[in-house]
């Protein structure tokens, strides 16, 4: 699961709280922009295609289920854990 907020200064890993990843979106949450600033940086973070990632549920929502492509989920939590801020 994830969380996002848009309206952010920059896209931001913002760490996990009660198993839920935080991230930051810049894009506002207008005709679906948030949705996919949240699929191209988490593209861009894993290394993998835009087709790659696509938010599956939670389009009009905080709270997301982001389907990723392409990537084991052992690649995709060690790649998390170097991106995480404190």
């Amino acid at each position: 699961m994830v969380k996002a907020s848009p309206g952010a200064e920059k896209n931001a890993i913002n760490g996990f709280s009660n198993g839920v990843l935080k991230i930051k979106v810049a894009a506002q949450p207008e005709k679906g922009r948030a949705n996919r600033e949240l699929e191209n940086f988490l593209s861009g973070i894993f290394g993998i295609s835009k087709s790659s990632v696509e938010v599956i549920s939670g389009l009009s929502s905080r709270s997301k289920k982001v389907m990723l492509r392409n990537i084991s989920a052992e690649n995709a939590e060690a790649i998390l854990l170097k991106n995480i801020r404190d």
